[in-house]
């Protein structure tokens, strides 16, 4: 499959003139755009309505207005090129897990922000269920952004969530285990990092919550609202019930995570911590509304404790990604860089 053409983003330019108000507004949500099809019939798609709040994304997101966003399952490269043009002014950066893979469904991670994106990798998790070994492709996606408070790694992660087994079931539970561990130590930990996505854990499945803890990241929701619940996933939703999970029992629970390492805690503490997207406003007909997707978002506002803005001799300049094609978003390269901001002393 030839490139296709990316938003025309013009670049952006750090010259120490770039308004900043020492708060970093980030959002996570599963978008819950997954449709299994085969010869045009679905057969795997968990929230109905896929096109009508497909086009009520955009908006909403250019409304709630986040510096970086990380979501989860848009699969299809038609809506994942649709976001990245609609929003081309917006988030003029991009990474995106691979358009193509060795499953029958693309990855479905997408990493936008307003500040540039200086390197991106996708890595599929080494073990999975079998049956989303063979539909689906999922992993975590890596992106160094250039954040006017300094470099911050962002990790976009989606779990299993078991495949044709229950989620919470042992083995699904190992599974996911293994996920997080090779997750864990893929990522360099020696500078601020930030973990998001749908973990499949968290008020479930806490065996596996607890790995994250144990490898030194905090919980931005219990670190803000400890005695909150946060539900980011419920049985009662319209775009939820009479679905699998619905069926096999499993009760509400918050499963979408904001996580930071103790480098981030330091640089980038959060001061508050929310979900988005809870109300039913994507009108499907006059009888019918229906949230934004079967999940909530979660969206928290991290304050820089110090201003760390990069300087040089020369401004740096950061060239938009221009392409897109099955192996995903093309980050800024070097060349395009006048001056290394990640470069130690």
């Amino acid at each position: 499959m030839g490139a296709r053409p990316y938003a025309q983003a013009s670049g952006h330019r750090f010259d120490g003139s770039h308004t900043f108000d020492n708060h970093v507004k980030f959002l996570t949500y599963n978008a819950g755009l997954f449709d299994f099809k085969i010869l045009g019939r679905s057969l795997i798609k968990p929230a109905d309505w896929i096109e009508e709040r497909f086009a009520a994304l955009q908006p909403a997101l250019e409304q709630l207005d986040a510096d970086i966003v990380a979501l989860q399952e848009v699969y299809e490269p038609r809506h994942k090129n649709l976001l990245m043009a609609g929003l081309s002014k917006t988030y003029p950066y991009a990474s995106v897990s691979p358009m193509r893979g060795p499953s029958v469904v693309p990855a479905s991670l997408m990493t936008l922000s307003k500040w540039p994106i200086v390197t991106q990798e996708f890595v599929r998790f080494a073990q999975m269920p079998l049956a989303e070994k063979l539909v689906d492709n999922k992993g975590f996606l890596v992106s160094s952004i250039h954040t006017p408070n300094g470099p911050l790694t962002v990790v976009n992660v989606h779990t299993t969530a078991g495949g044709t087994i229950h989620p919470e079931h042992p083995k699904t539970d190992r599974i996911r285990a293994r996920q997080i561990e090779q997750l864990c130590q893929r990522v360099d930990l020696d500078r601020p990092v930030l973990f998001a996505g749908d973990f499949n854990c968290g008020s479930v499945s806490q065996g596996n919550y607890a790995q994250l803890l144990d490898a030194g990241y905090t919980d931005t929701w219990t670190k803000i609202s400890p005695g909150d619940n946060g539900f980011t996933w419920e049985p009662t939703s319209i775009l939820n019930v009479g679905g699998a999970h619905t069926k096999w029992g499993c009760p509400a629970q918050r499963i979408d995570l904001i996580l930071l390492n103790q480098f981030a805690m330091a640089s980038l503490p959060p001061t508050q911590v929310q979900r988005v997207f809870m109300d039913q406003n994507v009108r499907i007909s006059d009888a019918l509304s229906v949230t934004l997707s079967d999940h909530f978002g979660v969206l928290a506002t991290l304050k820089a404790n110090q201003r760390r803005w990069f300087q040089s001799r020369r401004s740096i300049q950061f060239i938009a990604p221009r392409l897109v094609d099955e192996r995903g978003i093309r980050a800024s390269s070097r060349d395009d860089i006048e001056d290394d901001p990640f470069e130690r002393p």
